[in-house]
């Protein structure tokens, strides 16, 4: 008798299981409705039968789930605020023990709100292991903004300045990841951009034009094949070591892995730094042409005017009207045709009538500086009124009204000149 009773007990018993048993797919679907209505209370709910009852049912159940307590975290304040935080890192670690395999960034994601809470112990060693696990996981810029100040400061309290080739490899690995995901990422371009330059002066101290070619040398023969080191390495060194042997031997090997306009660029940088100028000039058109964007296209043309400024005028003109026809924008492009034109005063003037006449076409140009750049108004003006220094006589006017007020300027700068 006493043992149909205990085993009618457990029969009642694993109905009752059975009858608290629920169907996790549907279960799911009703969490997503849920979600898309913004039913987030109820939403709370049913994520926690889920995580109950159905933990290993799927990824999207979790990332269904990250959506309803990201909203728990922003409706709540104080003590609740982290308690909903506290719960959300726990639905990150839950996330990764029922699928490790997966892409989602939980271990970033979790060391970020930790950080937000306050308990920065862990976080280094979190980002870290991320970093190492896969350093392109790192879609948050604020996370490898995070990640690579923690790395500095442990490195500077450790006192490990001799072991400097670990900085710089931490640091290039972070530019790496900064050049692809800002593409990947287009909406968060300019914040990448932004953790660029925080992270370059977190460091400046230590990007001695010594320290950077001593790395450069050591690491270049174990990368050589490594288009993504060599980009990044190459952009490294390009500020200070652009004349440097190593710069030009990581410029040449990525330009024949990888030919591209900042590969040519990076060539004609190298050979104009050292002097090499008729092949730095044939490395910046090869630039130019492997580029559709029309602002990079603008600056190359003016650094090649820049750079032909003294020994080759015409050249410089050239140039310098294909970076205002790719840039109308750009102000400053005018005030270096008007200084381009102002120092050959002499030098293509068969008169003095002439010689005023390209005063002219200085000021004037000068002055269009002014329309496309608000800005530059103050300098355009400053030149202009110098230029207007060499003025017409009224009898030098009388000989010009002559010719209809229009004066031909020969030479290189081959232009008429209206008064």
């Amino acid at each position: 008798m006493k043992a149909k009773f205990i085993l009618l007990l457990a029969l009642l018993s694993f109905g009752i299981v059975n009858s608290q048993e629920i169907n996790c797919a549907e279960k799911q679907n009703e969490l997503s409705k849920q979600v898309e209505n913004q039913d987030f209370k109820k939403a709370t709910s049913t994520l926690n039968q889920l995580l109950t009852k159905c933990a290993t049912h799927s990824e999207k159940m979790y990332q269904l789930g990250i959506q309803v307590q990201q909203y728990n975290v922003e409706v709540t304040y104080n003590d609740e605020k982290e308690a909903a935080l506290k719960d959300l890192v726990k639905l990150y670690d839950q996330y990764d023990a029922n699928f490790p395999e997966n892409t989602n960034g939980n271990t970033i994601n979790k060391a970020m709100l930790l950080y937000e809470l306050g308990e920065e112990n862990d976080i280094y060693t979190l980002l870290n292991k991320a970093f190492i696990k896969n350093k392109f996981q790192y879609t948050n810029p604020v996370a490898l903004y995070t990640y690579f100040k923690l790395y500095c400061e442990k490195f500077k309290a450790e006192n490990q300045e001799e072991n400097f080739d670990s900085l710089l490899e931490t640091y290039s690995n972070v530019n790496e990841v900064i050049q692809k995901n800002k593409t990947l990422v287009a909406s968060k371009e300019v914040e990448f951009d932004n953790v660029s330059i925080s992270s370059k002066k977190m460091i400046e101290d230590f990007l001695t034009k010594d320290n950077l070619v001593s790395y450069a040398e050591k690491k270049y023969f174990s990368n050589k094949t490594d288009a993504s080191w060599l980009e990044t390495t190459a952009a490294m060194l390009e500020e200070k070591c652009a004349d440097t042997e190593v710069f030009g031997k990581i410029a040449t090997q990525l330009n024949d892995l990888k030919p591209s306009s900042k590969s040519a660029y990076y060539l004609a940088m190298y050979n104009f730094k050292i002097q090499n100028i008729d092949k730095s000039i044939l490395f910046f058109d090869k630039a130019i042409s492997l580029t559709n964007d029309k602002l990079e296209k603008a600056k190359l043309h003016y650094t090649i005017a820049y750079i032909t400024f003294t020994n080759n005028k015409l050249v410089a003109k050239t140039n310098a009207l294909l970076a205002i026809e790719n840039d109308k924008t750009n102000g400053e492009y005018f005030i270096f045709l008007a200084n381009l034109y102002e120092s050959a005063a002499d030098e293509c003037s068969n008169s003095v009538i002439t010689k005023k006449a390209i005063y002219q076409l200085a000021s004037q140009t000068a002055q269009k500086a002014a329309v496309v750049q608000l800005s530059l108004k103050p300098t355009a003006d400053a030149l202009s009124d110098g230029y207007k220094k060499h003025a017409l006589t009224k009898a030098e006017q009388a000989e010009v009204k002559k010719l209809d007020n229009k004066v031909a300027i020969s030479c290189w700068i081959n232009e008429t000149v209206q008064f």
